[in-house]
């Protein structure tokens, strides 16, 4: 029972924080769908208010990317489709290669199972449960109590990163295999068992898997780290050494059939440009946002709309006053000898200055290291908030464990005195700040929230205080089993005390809805699920936008998108549509066309094959009418009305495949997207190829022909071709590798049409024409995760190659 007891109770925990989901409501920012985004957010309709109570705008991540691309990969999945590309947003990206659609993870598995929102909601709940669970074994493992081991999970799942990352999925469930990989290595290293190797390979395969790059990496370094930290003791190094990095390399190559796809759209993608970087700069901590390690809500919080600092999470640092309290008593009661907990200090130090602005944080930006260097640096605390959690649980034991001597409560007594000071210059700024800064009554009414939230973490202090105020003054009026029953009820009153503020931060912050805001039907979509035979795309106008990738959710083609790892040529004829020029910065993550009405806009448009545009009517009076002006009849045709509700046809659309019969051969950027949008560009008769046409073909003004569409899903497209003469085949999809074309069954290459597009020769006569999407990373990443597979299970099974036991 004793082994037992821990996974029950951190069970148990796990579903009183989601308890809601008892009563009907899920971990999932659908309150927040149906709020803020067209169709839903324009009402109308029976069950739906405009305006539904809704949190944090962070929550949209999971409604805007992880759910529609997840729902999409495995849908495809089921129907016995490989989830390679996705047609529907951007005019085609790579869907498997975007990472976070996290398709090789293996509890993932959840979504063949149930509905999309349930298996979210189970990898939402044992997020939190794996988390507690596997800190609580590495603890042990360090040889810390049972009881400050639990109290230790507790702190690791109540950090700022980990509560305000918890409904995005991805993050926290690449972030839970950290502590399982490091209690490995204290299982190999220190009980020389090395049978564990291939377990550090598939921990670290699975973190890969899970769905956040960012933070996969950082657990890597710091995994490293650690090794060679652990090494020092050992008299075998060079042995080990080999050995590690070898498994990592196998739990590299594990993963690399997710990784070198992703690789691939990386360096073709925004993040790899120069300007991505100002990411980077923009979410190092204010050094004054460093207060919420004493007080996390401090400035306030977004899901009370009384936010007043700067990024809520990234940006507010915090894992609980009484975590923080005992992991700085930790580091300041060590010794010399406690080579572990001078470890986790000096790292300590250097993920924080990593996180704000200092040397190190620059060294970083200069040295440009893919991924960290153009993500939010202050994700980097994730690491301290480990490390914390760790120092938290040896501080905890030390707190119950030495009340009785004095030198040790004169150091717990000089610690609390400095949180006392804290605390009090706290509420000395928070009553009088106003006074102090100018601010005005703006200054005022942030600090009147600034009291409240003062509340919370000054209680939950001062029940520390009074703890130590009776074990210091009063204890020797009880006897010891009084003195021992009530250490026992103050443990477990302080490890209550932690869970009661993450529930409260919790539920605080994190959006739970009911099931029928999960993605609803409407009147709108309908409309254009009808029309989904054909590609034809649409774009939705004004308050009518139909934004980030809810039409990969509902299988509709949209020209935008919400993605930074996206096709950077396409992302920059996008940016291009404002000025008529290669921008030298755009949207790191967003492809969106301006909501001005422009000639260049229409162009784009028409080039996309954009044939449908939404409408909604705002006006107060329901007598809608027709707007001319808005839509002259000369070019859109309304086809379609409920209500406020319109769709209009864009009569010049072209085709989404066409034939042509003149091209121009452009190399320099600036001059095609200068061509593009000029006045005597007709994209229907010419197409910009960017490099000479090596097929025998003959190409005359008199030819003509037409093309149909077959078939069209996402990794294959059939088209029947007739042509009269010898043609050139524009297709508007994303130009991007690992496309293959065929001409009845002979592979044909593939240009790069009008900047971002495909284009293709097509001799005169009858002919079925098929693009296929076959990409060669996938195929070699496949090759290296069998072999990296099978240097595993070698490993497991011939213990000769390296588990020969130790008697050193």
């Amino acid at each position: 029972m004793r082994k037992v007891f821990p996974i029950l109770l951190f069970l148990i925990l796990t579903l009183v924080l989601f308890y809601k989901v008892f009563l009907g409501f899920y971990p999932y920012a659908g309150n927040l769908l149906v709020s803020f985004f067209f169709p839903w957010s324009g009402g109308g309709f029976e069950g739906y208010d405009s305006w539904t109570t809704h949190k944090e705008f962070i929550g949209s991540d999971s409604i805007r990317m992880q759910l529609p691309w997840k729902v999409l990969a495995f849908d495809l999945i089921k129907k016995g489709q490989r989830p390679f590309w996705n047609p529907y947003n951007f005019s085609g990206n790579p869907l498997l290669a975007n990472y976070q659609s996290g398709i090789f993870y293996p509890l993932n598995i959840f979504y063949f199972i149930f509905h999309p929102l349930t298996a979210w909601t189970i990898l939402t709940i044992l997020e939190v449960f794996l988390a507690m669970l596997f800190m609580f074994l590495l603890l042990r493992k360090l040889k810390i109590s049972q009881t400050a081991s639990i109290f230790g999970a507790l702190a690791f799942i109540s950090s700022s990163f980990f509560i305000s990352w918890l409904e995005i999925d991805i993050i926290g469930h690449t972030y839970l295999w950290l502590p399982l990989i490091i209690y490995l290595i204290e299982v190999i290293l220190v009980d020389k068992k090395r049978s564990f190797y291939p377990l550090i390979s598939l921990a670290m395969a699975f973190s890969i898997f899970a769905g956040y790059p960012q933070t996969a990496i950082l657990m890597i370094f710091y995994s490293i780290l650690y090794f060679l930290f652990r090494l020092k003791s050992l008299i075998n190094k060079k042995k080990e050494l080999a050995y590690f990095f070898l498994f990592l390399g196998f739990g590299l190559g594990l993963a690399g059939i997710q990784l070198l796809p992703t690789l691939e759209l990386y360096y073709q993608s925004p993040l790899a440009q120069p300007f991505a970087g100002w990411t980077f700069e923009h979410f190092l901590i204010p050094f004054n946002q460093l207060v919420t390690f004493f007080a996390p809500d401090f400035f306030g919080n977004p899901a009370t709309n009384n936010f007043w600092g700067r990024d809520y999470g990234d940006l507010t640092p915090s894992i609980g006053v009484i975590p923080l309290f005992f992991a700085l008593l930790a580091i300041f009661r060590k010794k010399k000898k406690d080579q572990l907990i001078n470890f986790l200090f000096l790292t300590s130090i250097i993920f924080l200055f990593l996180a704000i602005k200092s040397p190190l944080s620059w060294l970083v930006e200069i040295i440009n290291l893919p991924i960290l260097s153009s993500g939010t640096p202050a994700r980097i605390l994730c690491l301290l908030f480990f490390n914390l959690a760790i120092l938290s649980g040896f501080g905890f034991d030390y707190f119950l464990t030495s009340l009785q001597e004095k030198s040790a409560k004169e150091k717990i007594k000089f610690l609390i005195s400095v949180f006392l000071f804290v605390y009090f210059c706290f509420w000395i700024f928070a009553f009088f700040g106003s006074r102090i800064i100018p601010g005005g009554q703006s200054l005022v009414d942030k600090l009147s929230v600034t009291r409240r939230n003062l509340i919370l973490p000054t209680v939950s202090f001062s029940a520390l205080v009074i703890v130590f105020i009776y074990f210091y003054y009063f204890r020797h009026f009880f006897n010891k089993k009084v003195n021992k029953c009530l250490l026992s009820l103050s443990s477990l009153g302080i490890i209550c005390l932690v869970f009661l503020n993450l529930f409260y931060s919790l539920q605080k912050y994190n959006p739970f809805s009911p099931q029928k805001f999960f993605f609803p039907d409407h009147p709108v979509l309908n409309f254009l699920k009808s029309k989904s035979e054909t590609p034809d795309r649409f774009y939705g106008v004004e308050t009518a936008h139909f934004g980030d990738n809810f039409a990969s959710y509902y299988q509709l083609y949209a020209a935008e998108g919400y993605d930074a790892l996206r096709i950077s040529r396409y992302a920059e004829l996008i940016a291009a549509v404002q000025t008529g020029q290669v921008p030298k910065e755009y949207l790191r993550s967003d492809a969106l066309f301006p909501k001005e009405d422009s000639e260049n806009r229409r162009k784009i448009f028409n080039l996309l094959g954009i044939k449908y545009l939404l409408d909604k009517d705002d006006a107060a009076t329901k007598n809608w009418e027709p707007q001319p002006w808005k839509f002259p009849e000369d070019r859109y045709q309304l086809i379609w009305q409920k209500g406020k509700w319109k769709v209009y046809e864009n009569l010049e659309a072209l085709p989404r495949s066409f034939l042509v019969n003149n091209y121009l051969v452009l190399k320099n950027d600036e001059e095609i997207i200068k061509k593009i949008f000029s006045p005597d560009f007709n994209p229907k008769e010419t197409v910009i190829l960017e490099e000479e046409i090596v097929d025998q073909i003959k190409l005359t003004n008199k030819s003509s022909g037409k093309v149909q569409f077959v078939n069209y899903s996402p990794n294959k497209v059939v088209l029947k071709v007739e042509t009269e003469g010898d043609s050139l085949l524009f297709f508007s999809d994303s130009f991007y590798p690992g496309w293959k074309a065929f001409v009845d069954n002979e592979e044909t290459k593939i240009y790069c049409a009008n900047y971002a597009f495909r284009a293709i020769t097509v001799p005169i006569g009858n002919h079925t024409v098929i693009f296929s999407y076959q990409p060669i990373s996938f195929k070699i990443g496949s090759l290296i995760s069998l072999l990296s597979f099978l240097g595993c299970l070698h490993g497991l099974i011939k213990k000769e190659f390296c588990f020969k036991s130790e008697k050193s």
